[in-house]
């Protein structure tokens, strides 16, 4: 997967099955990137993104790695 800006901070919270967790990815400088759950190595649920101002600037939701529409 590419990104536009590098990514210096990734914060992952684990839960009970370390296969299953929330990441958060931020921006050089420090805001977040973006924000969701992961689940056996995909993403799944509700994701957001922001912008370096801090603005959402996108949600999708996904299932088992894809986007749903």
């Amino acid at each position: 997967m590419m990104f536009k800006y590098a990514i210096l901070k990734l914060a992952t919270i684990f839960g009970w099955n370390s296969t299953d967790s929330v990441v958060i990815y931020y921006h050089p400088g420090g805001p977040k990137k973006m924000k969701g759950f992961m689940k056996k190595g995909k993403k799944e649920g509700y994701w957001t993104y922001w912008d370096l101002e801090g603005t959402v600037i996108k949600r999708e939701w996904y299932k088992n790695g894809a986007v749903v529409h």
